[in-house]
């Protein structure tokens, strides 16, 4: 049984998420784990989602509810992070839930290991098929070390900062570029883990990311989240020199990121030539790292090809998958 003695500090920036937001709040209040204060940085929303965040603060004094001007996630997470006091932090979004004992069973992680990071696996669920209601799935926990076992081309690697709680120390001086639409996150990520150097995973769904055809990360094709790809880039710069197999690892998931948008350019008709290019560079300047990473041989294949005719190889995924 993990102490509560640990103040922890959940992080939930919200912006006109009206219809989903009550869901999400009701899975923190629902938490195991009780010595909590809950974050809400109201990010300038229009639709009523401010007076939510308002109701759930004045039934519980674990809500602390911030107004200000819409300025975008990464504003509102960085405003998070100067008011959180907990020795744990983690991040949800409003969009999303969490599982009953989410917090309670990673800081129990946190304290058994001694890592500063601890993540967890998540469901990925279409916003239709939500159940409130959460599988018993219990699964073990691994230890990683960065530039050793750490491979972003595996289900292990981390690369949000939702489904994970931190230690608030390793966060001090670390914020989210605000330059950056999509990815974000997983720049954030990446500069934490090159701080700290070991992360535990659980092996465990106690995350539930909810598909949204309207979320950043998907949708339309434009020119700011195309930022995903320049994330990519920052972490590949930041690990430039670690050994090989993580450099590798880190390059063939920045492929992997090109190709993925190559193809929603094709499939969205949605094609900016500038970007097309930049993306398909992406892959074909990672094609050695592709070869020697831990992809399988029909993975490395596909986006070798991809690398190499980005727009047959687009146009031919595009119609198999029609």
């Amino acid at each position: 049984m993990v102490d509560f003695k640990y103040k922890a500090s959940v992080i939930v920036p919200v912006y006109n998420a009206k219809e989903y937001l009550s869901r999400c709040l009701n899975s923190l209040v629902r938490q195991t784990y009780k010595n909590l204060e809950i974050i809400l940085i109201d990010d300038g929303s229009t639709d009523g989602s401010s007076d939510i965040c308002d109701e759930y603060a004045a039934k519980d004094q674990r809500f602390r509810v911030f107004h200000v001007d819409n300025a975008g996630v990464s504003a509102a997470r960085n405003l998070g992070l100067i008011y959180a006091t907990g020795l744990y932090v983690s991040f949800v979004d409003s969009d999303d839930l969490v599982s009953p004992n989410y917090m309670e069973r990673l800081i129990d992680v946190a304290l058994e290991t001694k890592c500063d990071v601890v993540t967890c696996c998540s469901l990925d669920l279409l916003n239709e098929n939500v159940m409130e209601s959460w599988p018993n799935m219990p699964g073990k926990t691994e230890i990683i070390s960065i530039g050793d076992g750490f491979d972003y081309t595996k289900q292990t690697a981390h690369t949000t900062i939702w489904g994970g709680v931190f230690s608030r120390n390793v966060l001090h001086g670390i914020y989210f570029a605000q330059d950056l639409i999509v990815g974000e996150d997983t720049l954030f990520f990446a500069q934490v883990i090159n701080k700290v150097r070991t992360v535990a995973y659980v092996d465990e769904p106690l995350y539930c990311y909810v598909v949204y055809a309207c979320s950043a990360s998907k949708g339309e094709i434009n020119e700011a989240k195309l930022t995903e790809i320049v994330a990519w880039e920052r972490v590949c710069e930041l690990f430039k020199n670690e050994n090989k197999k993580f450099v590798f690892s880190c390059k063939t998931r920045y492929a992997i990121t090109c190709k993925n948008l190559l193809h929603r350019m094709i499939q969205q008709g949605s094609i900016n030539s500038e970007w097309f290019e930049h993306c398909a560079k992406g892959v074909r300047r990672n094609l050695y790292a592709i070869t020697f990473s831990s992809l399988n041989k029909k993975s490395k294949i596909a986006i070798i090809i991809c690398g190499l005719f980005p727009r047959m190889y687009t146009r031919i995924a595009y119609y198999k998958r029609k």
